[in-house]
């Protein structure tokens, strides 16, 4: 997976100071120059964020924030007030989706009940160096 260049790139502000930021400052530079300025990150992976006076950009299931002007990059989740929703959750959820929906059956371990009426799907990503995974198809009939 791709990351947003080194962790020397990523500063961490808090919300209120990045918003005040980005609200008081109306140079908006495009989504290329953008890309062109953070390493591993394409144009494609800079949208519209919910919140005006930010771009969001993802790479896999990572989220981040910049101010529309470029100076600031933030990780962190985004909330929405009135509605409590986490807005950043949301995107992960959709990239985690067509992630999943990009997994060719093929290469799945499926297990379907005898009778062969399946009610519910459960997908289960397994890692052979883990703990916890190992210790789950110990006890998984």
């Amino acid at each position: 997976m791709r990351t947003l260049g080194t962790p020397k790139a990523w500063l961490a502000l808090p919300l209120g100071i990045v918003l005040a930021t980005a609200f008081a400052d109306d140079k908006t530079i495009s989504r290329e120059d953008l890309a062109g300025k953070l390493s591993g990150v394409d144009v494609k992976d800079i949208t519209d964020s919910p919140v005006k006076g930010l771009y969001q950009i993802t790479l896999g299931s990572t989220v981040a924030y910049i101010t529309t002007d470029g100076r600031y990059l933030f990780k962190g989740d985004i909330y929405d007030a009135d509605t409590s929703a986490n807005l950043t959750e949301e995107t992960r959820a959709q990239v985690r989706v067509a992630m999943l929906a990009g997994v060719d059956p093929k290469n799945m371990i499926v297990f379907k009940p005898k009778d062969g009426k399946v009610k519910h799907t459960v997908t289960i990503f397994t890692d052979v160096d883990c703990g916890y995974c190992r210790q789950f198809h110990r006890e998984i009939d």
